[in-house]
């Protein structure tokens, strides 16, 4: 799916303010919010040592209760292609009711001239290797898969202890690189949908190389079902140069995780009451190293419940394949649900804004453009995160910031630590007013010719600072406020 970042409102720059009198209001509770109940992982079942795979010729009931690729005429050394191989081990299993899949030892070619959308992963199916270097995919030289793998209307799908390994080239049509193509795999719920998705599970697999909106995609388009209880844990994502496709487009993204609901009105009934959503998600655990892409995790509109904790990432877009102001961010929270019409403005579509969206205990080190940028998100809490090096101070759309919240219905920024940052945190209310942001127990160091805090606010706007620490001593300004229409506190 296409994702078009909106902007919401241009910001100009009228002189800094110098200080500020403290004053005493009474300050809302700040407290972090009880963490959401995570989904449950799948088990991770171990394969048998040796499983005795059907003759390559058929599919025929194993002894051992699992089945093997290595049956369906694959090539472990990585010179033939194995797509079909692989797609009949999986139809196999469903034909016999077999839930795990082996991925023996080697190097598996996968292409798009057989399956052009993808490799079909079935419901009730556990797809495993080895470890992530031991049993790899590989994107076909030369050639641009859509979709290694392609999971469409399927529950209770695991794909564990894999390598996914891109060819890092982009899908180039006549009018420019397009989305949806050169991924490692999408979760989708279809439009012609009859139920939900759930218990989808990634975890321990590794990717690296591919040159996409997106790595590895959650994304529903039904209105009326959803997608629901979805765990990515402890994978490794590494970019190489080249992946960033249209890098220095602001409407491009490019990124290692993607979640993203029905852009149009949900439809919740009361035997599927997260029609329309992608709920319940967690992301935990994983590494990111991706210097050439702008993104590492992504949350669109139409996406309700998540934790995104004990993540580490390093240097998200600063290789230089990305100019400044064109969105490098570690995790974005962002309602996209708009349609762009032919004058340049936007109408909202139906789709909900992100909620309940929990960003905890994170290591952002070494980021371009921002930590965590969130715009029109319903509600989101930022607790315990350390967010170092952010240095994009451009603001052709809006200003940047380790921590930058834009034109949210409730955000909630407690106990982080923002480290040699040209801007520590941007708290932006909503120009129509009915923010309220607040901010409590932050540490913060501003970078030489940076801004501790940047803040805008308009009339019904509430900002709450407190007891946050500003180190300018690298030559930073602690604060700077161009809009104050609405209700700013601080509190010492």
């Amino acid at each position: 799916m296409f994702r078009l970042i909106l902007v919401s409102f241009s910001l100009f720059m009228i002189g800094c303010s110098s200080g500020f009198s403290p004053q005493n209001p009474v300050i809302q509770d700040m407290s972090f919010p009880n963490p959401i109940p995570s989904p449950s992982p799948a088990p991770v079942v171990s394969p048998s040592p040796n499983p005795t795979p059907p003759p390559s010729a058929a599919c025929a009931t194993p002894v051992g209760g699992t089945i093997s690729i290595a049956s369906f005429n694959v090539d472990p050394t990585g010179v033939q292609d194995s797509t079909v191989g692989i797609q009949a081990a999986l139809d196999c299993a469903q034909t016999l009711g077999i839930n795990v899949i082996v991925v023996p030892n080697g190097q598996f070619i996968v292409s798009s001239d057989q399956l052009p959308y993808g490799i079909q992963i079935h419901s009730n199916q556990v797809l495993i290797g080895n470890g992530p270097t031991l049993s790899v995919f590989k994107a076909s030289p030369g050639k641009v898969v859509r979709n290694m793998f392609a999971i469409t209307d399927a529950s209770s799908v695991t794909i564990s202890s894999l390598g996914f390994q891109g060819n890092g080239l982009v899908y180039q049509s006549s009018s420019g690189p397009l989305t949806n193509y050169g991924r490692a795999m999408t979760f989708s719920v279809d439009t012609n949908a009859v139920t939900d998705m759930g218990q989808l599970t990634v975890t321990g697999s590794a990717f690296e190389n591919f040159a996409s909106d997106c790595w590895v995609c959650f994304q529903s388009y039904s209105q009326d079902f959803g997608m629901l209880n979805i765990t990515v844990s402890n994978n490794t994502f590494t970019s190489n140069a080249g992946n960033a496709a249209n890098p220095s487009i602001i409407g491009y993204v490019a990124m290692a995780v993607d979640f993203g609901g029905t852009h149009l009105t949900p439809n919740p009934t009361s035997a599927h009451p997260y029609g329309g959503l992608v709920y319940n998600v967690l992301v935990q655990g994983n590494q990111f190293t991706i210097p050439h892409i702008k993104q590492g995790i992504g949350v669109w509109s139409s996406v309700n419940t998540v934790m995104i904790e004990n993540n580490t990432m390093n240097g998200v877009g600063v290789s230089g394949d990305i100019p400044d102001d064109v969105g490098a961010y570690a995790i974005l929270v962002y309602n996209d649900a708009y349609e762009f019409l032919a004058d340049g403005s936007a109408v909202a579509t139906g789709g909900l804004k992100p909620a309940n969206v929990t960003i905890h205990n994170n290591q952002l080190l070494g980021v371009h453009s921002c930590g965590v940028y969130s715009a029109s998100a319903d509600s989101i809490y930022i607790d315990g995160n350390t967010i170092s090096g952010q240095y994009d101070m451009q603001n052709g759309t809006l200003p940047k910031g380790a921590i930058s919240l834009n034109s949210p219905t409730t955000a909630v920024a407690t106990n982080n630590t923002i480290l040699n940052s040209k801007i520590g945190m941007t708290l932006s209310g909503r120009p129509t007013g009915g923010s309220t942001i607040s901010t409590a127990g932050n540490s913060i160091q501003v970078a030489a010719g940076g801004y501790g805090i940047w803040v805008n606010s308009y009339a019904g706007d509430l900002i709450q600072i407190s007891q946050t620490t500003i180190d300018t001593s690298l030559g930073g300004t602690p604060y700077y406020a161009p809009f104050t229409g609405g209700t700013i506190q601080y509190v010492p």
